[in-house]
Formats: C-alpha cells, sequence, structure tokens
C-alpha cells in the first residue's frame, strides 16, 4: 500500500514536473519572439506618428486601387 501511494505521488510529481517544463518552453519562445519582434521595430526607426502616416497611405492606395478597377469594370 505504501509503495503504491508513493508511486502515486511520484507520477503525480512527474505530470507537474512536465507541465511546469512546458510552460517554460512556451514563456521562453514567447519572449523569444518578443525580443525579435523589439529588435525589428527599433530597426525599421520608425518616427514617431510615421506608422500612422503610412497605414493613411496604405488606405489611400487601397481606395485608389478599388476606384481604378470600378473604372475598368
Amino acid at each position: 500500500r505504501a509503495f503504491a501511494k508513493n508511486y502515486a505521488d511520484y507520477q503525480n510529481h512527474r505530470r507537474a514536473l512536465a507541465e511546469l517544463e512546458e510552460r517554460e518552453k512556451d514563456r521562453k519562445e514567447r519572449e523569444d519572439l518578443l525580443q525579435f519582434q523589439r529588435e525589428e521595430i527599433d530597426r525599421a526607426g520608425l518616427s514617431p506618428g510615421e506608422e500612422d502616416e503610412l497605414q493613411a497611405e496604405k488606405n489611400r492606395l487601397r481606395h485608389a486601387e478599388k476606384l481604378h478597377e470600378a473604372v475598368r469594370a
């Protein structure tokens, strides 16, 4: 009986450890991704407000493309 209880406890601890290791692996992967994204943003060298300007230009171009397609139809 004591052996069975100890073995069950051991199995529970092994599962808990495996879960913790998986969570740590996921956390590390997320950290690496965020670090990479931060470095990419830094390398882009955007000035304040430039992202909004780029988004507005993208929207204008998309609208112009739709108008062009409508005229051709």
